[in-house]
C-alpha cells in the first residue's frame, strides 16, 4: 500500500538547524512549570494558546522571555531537552541544532554549568530512548551588550562540551552595532565553534551584510530581507552562505503575507542555499514535519525538491563530515514518493517580495 504524503514526509530523514529550545517547550510543559513555580501566567491551555497570537516581533519577544522564566533548575533543562528529542523522533527529525539563551536563564538562578549539564543529560537520555540526537548553540541577545556576550564565552571556554557546536546572536537586529561583536565572534571561532546569526528578519539586507562582513558567519538565520538587495542575493549564491528559513514563523510575525509570496522558493530557484525550519514550533503550532507538509500542500516544493531540502539540512549542519555523509546516504536510499504528482510555483528573482 502506497504511503500518504504525510507518512512519506515523516519517514524522510531530516535535520533542523534553526529551532529555539525555549520556543519548543510544549504548552503542557509550560503549564506544569507555572504550577511548579507559582508563576503569573495562564494555566489553562486555551488561555495560554491565546497568548500566542502575535501582533508583532516585540509581542513575540515578551512571550518568549516569559517562557524563559519557567526554566529554573537543572532538571527543567534535562526534561525539555529529552522532550525535544521525543518530538523530533515523532517527526522523523534525526538531528537538530538547538539554540538557547544562557544569559537569560542566568537571571533565573541557573549557572551556565548547570544549564549545560542539564541539557546534556537530557540529550543522552533522549538519544538512548528515541534514537535521534541534537547539538547545542548558545546565543546572546545583542541588546545586553558585548560584555555579556564575552562573559558567556568565558563560561563556554571553562565548561567545554562536545555537544556544543556553535555560537549565535538573536533578537532585534536594530538594537546594537554588529561591528561591536566582531571580536566576540572571532573568539568563538578560536574556541572551535561554528557561527550563525539572526539577520534579515526584523532588519533588512543591511543586517545581513553586517553579519557576513563583520561577524563572518557560517550560516544566517532567516535572511528573508535579502529579497530587497540583488547584490546581496548574488553574493549569497556565489559564496554559498546558507539561509535557515522558517516560513511559518515569518508568516505568523507578519514578515510575509502568505506562503505563496514567501521568498524561500525564489531563493531556491536563484541558487541560494536554503534549509527549512520551524524556529519556535510550540509558539507557532507548526513543527518541522508540518513545515514540509505545508510546503508540499501549498505547491511551494515538489517531493523531489523536498528531498533535496532534507539533504541540504545535513549538508549545511555543523556535523562532522563522517556523520553528515552517513545521514546523506540514508536520504539517497530513501524511496521517491509514489502518489499524486504535484508541480511547484516558480518564483523568478525579479518577482520576489515579502
Amino acid at each position: 500500500m502506497a504511503l500518504t504524503i504525510e507518512e512519506w514526509l515523516k519517514g524522510l530523514p531530516k535535520a533542523e538547524l534553526h529551532v529555539h529550545l525555549e520556543g519548543a517547550v510544549s504548552p503542557e510543559a509550560l503549564i506544569g512549570f507555572a504550577h511548579k513555580y507559582h508563576l503569573d501566567m495562564p494555566t489553562q491551555k486555551e488561555v495560554l494558546l491565546s497568548q500566542f497570537e502575535f501582533v508583532d516581533f516585540s509581542h513575540f519577544l515578551r512571550i518568549y522571555l516569559l517562557i524563559s522564566t519557567c526554566l529554573r533548575e537543572k532538571g527543567d533543562l534535562k526534561y525539555v531537552a529529552r522532550e525535544h528529542l521525543k518530538q523530533a523522533a515523532e517527526q522523523g527529525v534525526l538531528y537538530s541544532e538547538v539554540e538557547w539563551t544562557p544569559n537569560t536563564l542566568l537571571k533565573n538562578g541557573i549557572s551556565y554549568r548547570d544549564q549545560v549539564e542539564g541539557l546534556v543529560a537530557g540529550i543522552h537520555e533522549g538519544e538512548d530512548a528515541y534514537g535521534v540526537t541534537m547539538r547545542l548553540i548558545p546565543d546572546v541577545i545583542p541588546g545586553e551588550g558585548v560584555e555579556a556576550a564575552s562573559a558567556l564565552l568565558d563560561e563556554m571556554e571553562v565548561c567545554r562540551r562536545d555537544e556544543i557546536v556553535g555560537f549565535g546572536i538573536g533578537g532585534p537586529e536594530t538594537d546594537y552595532l554588529v561591528e561591536d561583536f566582531r571580536g566576540v565572534y572571532a573568539r568563538a571561532r578560536d574556541l572551535g565553534l561554528r557561527t550563525t546569526a539572526h539577520a534579515g528578519e526584523t532588519g533588512g539586507p543591511e543586517a545581513m551584510w553586517e553579519a557576513i562582513v563583520n561577524l563572518k558567519v557560517d550560516r544566517i538565520g532567516h535572511g528573508t530581507g535579502a529579497v530587497k538587495d540583488e547584490r546581496l542575493m548574488n553574493m549569497l549564491k556565489e559564496s554559498k552562505i546558507p539561509l535557515d528559513i522558517s516560513p511559518t514563523s515569518n508568516l505568523r510575525l507578519n514578515y510575509t503575507k502568505s506562503y505563496s509570496s514567501h521568498p524561500i522558493r525564489g531563493f531556491y530557484d536563484f541558487g541560494i542555499p536554503v534549509t527549512l525550519n520551524s524556529d519556535d514550533p510550540a509558539l507557532f503550532n507548526q513543527n518541522l514535519l508540518d513545515e514540509y507538509i505545508t510546503m508540499y500542500r501549498e505547491h511551494i516544493f515538489t517531493t523531489n525538491e523536498l528531498k533535496k531540502l532534507a539533504s541540504a539540512s545535513f549538508e549545511h549542519s555543523f556535523l562532522p563530515a563522517d556523520l553528515r555523509d552517513d545521514y546523506l546516504s540514508r536520504i539517497a536510499s530513501y524511496p521517491d514518493f509514489i502518489g499524486e504528482p504535484r508541480t511547484a510555483r516558480l518564483q523568478p528573482a525579479e518577482n520576489l517580495t515579502l
